[in-house]
């Protein structure tokens, strides 16, 4: 599923101009209804933004990031098991992908802290 969705966000989602850096599969967990909710999908880094990308009963779930609105991105212990999960924080609200299962956790931190820094120099 990964790979099939990795190739759905390249020619699907990203504009011209724009760059897969990274990418990650796993849980994904956002605010919802005041309770939150959780989608399997990839989140992608790009050259402008963090893409979640999903597929939800038949249709495709598309979240956008630009990084000028990302204070800031961690790595972390997740609860359940012994796993890392990513967390990143825009406009007072918490997103975070646990139960990664593909994709390299530490090139994707890397590669949104470095587009943080250059969006926040601008």
């Amino acid at each position: 599923m990964y790979e099939k969705l990795l190739s759905e966000v390249k020619t699907k989602v990203l504009e011209n101009d724009e760059t897969l850096l990274a990418a990650i599969y796993g849980q994904y967990s956002y605010p919802f209804a005041g309770v939150g909710g959780r989608r399997q999908g990839i989140l992608a880094a790009t050259n402008k933004q963090i893409i979640f990308y999903c597929h939800y009963m038949k249709t495709e779930i598309i979240e956008k990031y630009p990084y000028e609105v990302i204070q800031k991105i961690n790595k972390e212990k997740s609860y359940i098991g012994h796993n890392e999960k990513v967390s990143f924080f825009h406009e007072g609200t918490k997103e975070s992908m646990s139960l990664i299962q593909k994709g390299d956790i530490d090139s994707f931190v890397k590669a949104v802290k470095n587009q943080i820094k250059t969006a926040s120099a601008d």
